[in-house]
Order: structure tokens, then sequence, then C-alpha cells
């Protein structure tokens, strides 16, 4: 019983929601919170697939952590929004290294009809070659200065 629940833990621990790219749409698998050993163990992953057509819009979103103490460590968030036609929404994580193919994915998403939301400039940074990280700490060091 015991190396069962140990195994159980170390699963709980290496999990991560995933999404994947395809030509008509994009395939999520989003874990959740709370106990997903048994969603893990089936046989039925339930993996979502949205198709391009069925998006209203694709919005990205970079936020600042705002660390209170030296030993925190907890890091920015950069999201991809995504809203489906009939209201259904989802959240993806990104990596903060995008600069590979992000342009390539928004240019992508425009191309299948995708209107892609990007009121942070984010895309003109990534254009630059500059960090996420750099760019958005900076701007919000400034701002907590003022």
């Amino acid at each position: 019983m015991i190396p069962v629940l140990t195994t159980g833990c170390l699963l709980l621990g290496m999990t991560k929601d995933y999404w994947i790219i395809e030509q008509d749409g994009l395939t999520i698998q989003q874990y959740g919170r709370g106990f997903i050993l048994p969603k893990l163990l089936a046989k039925d992953q339930h993996l979502q697939h949205i198709c391009y057509a069925d998006l209203a819009q694709v919005t990205l979103n970079y936020q600042v952590y705002y660390h209170i103490s030296a030993f925190d460590f907890g890091p920015d968030s950069f999201k991809l929004g995504l809203t489906a036609k009939d209201g259904r929404q989802w959240t993806l994580d990104f990596s903060t290294r995008v600069k590979d193919f992000l342009p390539q994915f928004v240019n992508y998403l425009e191309r299948q009809g995708v209107p892609v939301n990007d009121d942070q400039q984010i895309m003109a940074v990534v254009l630059r070659g500059e960090s996420l990280y750099d760019h958005f700490n900076e701007s919000s060091n400034t701002t907590k200065a003022n």
C-alpha cells in the first residue's frame, strides 16, 4: 500500500497541463486540481480539441509576480486566453521562452481567422528580441517607484 501512495505522490508532482498546436485547432489536456491519479490512469485522457473556426478570440497576457520578500521566488505568468464563439473559455500557460514560435503561431491564428488580442504589445517585445521578463519587470519597477 505504501509504494502505491508514494508512486501516486510522485505522479502528482510530475503532471502538468499541456496543449498541442495542430493544423485544424488546439488539443488541450488540463488536469485541474485535487486528486488526479484516476485521470492519469484512465484510458480516455479527456483531451479537448478546439477548432480554430470555433474561436472568437485569443488573448496574450503577461502578468508580473510581485515579490513580497527576497525569499519569494514565484514566477511571472504568461498565458494564452482562448474564448470560443459559444462563450467557453480556457487559459493555457505559455513558457516565457516563446521567441522561437510565438510570432509564427500568432500569424497562423490570424490566417485561420482568429483575432489575437495583444493589448500589452507582447509580440512587439518578442520581435525586438527583448526578454519578456526584463521588459515587464522593468516597467513595473518604474511604476512602483513613481
